[in-house]
């Protein structure tokens, strides 16, 4: 009875990841149909929702600037502009981005552009059949678009027409408020408020802290949790704590990054539930 309830488990699990698959492909087969059609058009536009509390919304669900890696990575705007010598500076902060280099400073991103280029240029010229180095980005297909871009302006230089939209993200944005509203020097250097030579991390900076008080801790789970909470782990709580996230919330945050990333017992001789409920509270 306990190996068949064992497989049943593990048999879930199987079922609930093909099901995840299925729906996928379709919203992948979605977005792909939705851009073939949108690509005979010169130009369209996206339609947007605002709401009571300020919030902007596109209407369109499939493709749009707030999409997914992959219905961003098809956009592009219908009217480009030449980059000029601030705009592949951006170009080059936005590539880098992409790849997952955005905990250092601006010039350090450039550099590592910079530094490999000649990947960057096989990407653009042969993306399926060469290195595939753009596979290896944070966010592949938006990082496909940014090399196709950075190949054009190897070639032209400053005159290079560029159509690429360049993301500018925000760091922890309910805190980034609370701390502007409060003139709170602390917040504001852990979001990026303040002139900072490089970005500060302000999950980083709670993992480390999460950290140091389980070190003070003789509970056997703060034992067990040591050098295993990471920066994922920690970052959904920090996100939703302007947003009057519950303590069942950040729990079962904690929980659902638990088991997408390690699976079950990530603690030895724990369960994810009764570990998420102990880090929760720290």
């Amino acid at each position: 009875a306990a190996r068949i309830q064992a497989w049943k488990r593990e048999a879930g699990k199987v079922y609930e990841s093909n099901a995840a698959l299925v729906a996928q492909r379709i919203a992948l087969i979605q977005k792909i149909r939705t851009a073939e059609e949108l690509a005979s058009h010169e130009k369209f536009y996206f339609p947007h929702n605002l709401d009571f509390r300020g919030r902007i919304y596109p209407l369109l669900p499939v493709i749009n600037p707030q999409a997914d890696d992959t219905g961003k990575g098809l956009l592009e705007f219908a009217e480009g502009k030449p980059l000029g010598e601030s705009g592949a500076y951006w170009l080059a902060v936005h590539l880098a981005n992409q790849f997952g280099v955005d905990k250092v400073s601006f010039e350090d991103r450039i550099q590592w552009v910079q530094d490999n280029e000649a990947a960057i240029w096989d990407s653009a010229t042969n993306p399926l059949d060469g290195k595939r180095f753009w596979e290896e980005a944070d966010k592949p297909w938006c990082a496909l678009a940014a090399c196709f871009e950075w190949a054009g302006y190897m070639i032209e230089g400053d005159d290079y027409v560029s159509h690429l939209p360049i993301a500018m993200d925000g760091s922890c944005s309910g805190i980034q408020h609370f701390s502007a509203m409060l003139k709170d020097a602390q917040g504001g250097r852990a979001v990026n408020l303040t002139d900072n030579a490089s970005p500060a991390d302000i999950y980083t900076e709670v993992q480390l802290k999460t950290e140091e008080m389980l070190l003070e801790s003789d509970d056997q789970l703060a034992i067990s949790w040591r050098g295993k909470v990471t920066r994922k782990i920690v970052k959904r709580p920090c996100m939703t704590f302007a947003y009057s996230v519950t303590s069942r919330g950040i729990i079962q945050q904690i929980l659902d990054q638990m088991r997408k990333d390690h699976g079950e017992g990530y603690l030895p001789g724990y369960d994810n539930s009764e570990a998420s409920q102990y880090l929760g509270k720290v």
